[in-house]
Parts: structure tokens; C-alpha cells; sequence
């Protein structure tokens, strides 16, 4: 609806009897976009859901490289992984409900790594994903027998 104003509270109806201007905002408190066809809606527009995690594989990889596989819900084409607050390179395998992005080449430590979806409803819950150092398979050198 364009030209939709949100209602003033009590407050700023009283400032403004008094001469004082009143500054309106849009529904997360930033200044009104005049673009902007109702500024009381969520980035979405009403009724988008943001997206949700329900799983994600592995938890949990050696440094530095890493396959990701994100399940849950209300996905869209402009989904994307954020990983690290850095987004990746994001692809659709299920419409809706799966997510695929690879980490190639991490340069960060081992340790515990943000993750979440973001898309423009907004950002989904954070979970975390575990970069651990690799674990090399190698024996280690059998002493030598004295003769």
C-alpha cells in the first residue's frame, strides 16, 4: 500500500503539539525510506518467513577445505551460507529445503566458526561448525633394534 504511514504513538503525537518534529522510522528503527511502499514491513514484506536450519553436515572438518550441507527451511533462490560472516557461493540442491556451499582454502585457525542462511526475509538462527587441525595417519618411527 503506497503512501502508508505507521500510526505515531501517544508520545510523538504529544511532541508534535509542542512543535517538536517527528521523525519517522521504518519498522527495525532506521530512517524511512520515501521508496519504500509500507515502511511497517520486515524486508521481506509480510508474511516472508526467514529462513530456517533445521541440520547441517558435517558439523564438524579439517582445516582447510570443507563441503557443506545445510537442511531446513524457507529457502530461496537468494539464499546464501554465511560462514564466518563471509558469504559463500551458494547452490539450491532441493527446492526450498537443502543448501550446498564449499569452503576452499580457510586460512583462520582450528576453533568454532559461525554459520547461518541469510536471504532478504533475513537471517536464520547461527549455529556453529568446527574447524579441527588434520590429523595426520602416520606412524611414528619404530626404534632400531641393537645388534
Amino acid at each position: 500500500m503506497a503512501g502508508v504511514q505507521p500510526t505515531p504513538t501517544q508520545s510523538e503525537n504529544d511532541r508534535a503539539a509542542e512543535g517538536e518534529h517527528v521523525v519517522i522510522k521504518e519498522w527495525d528503527g532506521s530512517p524511512v525510506d520515501p521508496n519504500s511502499p509500507d515502511p511497517t514491513q520486515p524486508p521481506g514484506g509480510p508474511g516472508v518467513p526467514e529462513p530456517e536450519i533445521g541440520t547441517f553436515a558435517p558439523n564438524s572438518g579439517p582445516l582447510p577445505d570443507v563441503d557443506l550441507v545445510v537442511n531446513g527451511g524457507n529457502f530461496t533462490d537468494k539464499s546464501v551460507i554465511v560462514f564466518d560472516g563471509v558469504p559463500q557461493a551458494t547452490t539450491m540442491t532441493i527446492a526450498g529445503s537443502e543448501l550446498r556451499a564449499s569452503i576452499v582454502g580457510f586460512a583462520g585457525p582450528a576453533g568454532d566458526y559461525e554459520l547461518f542462511v541469510r536471504d532478504p526475509a533475513g537471517d536464520s538462527r547461527v549455529v556453529t561448525f568446527t574447524f579441527v587441525n588434520f590429523a595426520t595417519t602416520e606412524e611414528p618411527p619404530k626404534p632400531r633394534s641393537r645388534k
